[in-house]
């Protein structure tokens, strides 16, 4: 199934200071259709937002032809500045290698 971020096993205060530091993180995630057996890369600040752009409320762009979308991988960075310098290595020829490294491993597993 798709990475999703998880939090150690911790008392719940914890756990719910976790949960609120990842929302004021930046996330870059990586995205696969299924259907059409397409990736998408991207950065934010409101993944769960972004998300539901993808696959619901966008208009225009990439991704609204290749949906239904499922998260392949998810990052969080503390700034913006780099969760865009990752995003743009994800774009490169080598990121891309690790991305197609990352669906065969998905495919794999019973996708």
């Amino acid at each position: 199934s798709p990475v999703q971020p998880r939090l150690a096993p911790q008392s719940n205060l914890s756990r719910n200071v976790g949960v609120f530091l990842m929302l004021l993180m930046f996330s870059v995630y990586i995205l696969y259709s299924p259907t059409f057996h397409k990736t998408y890369t991207g950065q934010t600040k409101d993944f769960s937002n972004r998300f539901l752009e993808h696959n619901e409320t966008a208009t225009k762009g990439y991704s609204i032809r290749y949906r239904p979308w499922i998260v392949l991988h998810i990052e969080q960075y503390i700034t913006r500045s780099e969760a865009m310098q990752r995003e743009k290595y994800l774009k490169t020829w080598a990121g891309r290698i690790w991305i197609k490294e990352i669906v065969g491993a998905f495919l794999a597993n019973g996708m």
